[in-house]
């Protein structure tokens, strides 16, 4: 399950650096946030469940 997350993620990443390329700046952009958003989230489940156990 963790693999597919991943794998979903690493497509946005690839989307959006095609939009990077075709000169799509506003949609880039809108897609990085996005991958930056979730990373940043995934990264706070992770230390929070560190803490925890």
């Amino acid at each position: 399950m963790e693999e597919n997350k991943i794998e979903k993620e690493n497509i946005k990443l690839n989307e959006a650096n095609k939009y990077l390329a075709e000169g799509k700046y506003a949609r880039a952009i809108k897609l990085y946030e996005e991958y930056i958003g979730n990373s940043l989230k995934n990264k706070k489940i992770k230390e929070a469940a560190m803490a925890y156990h």
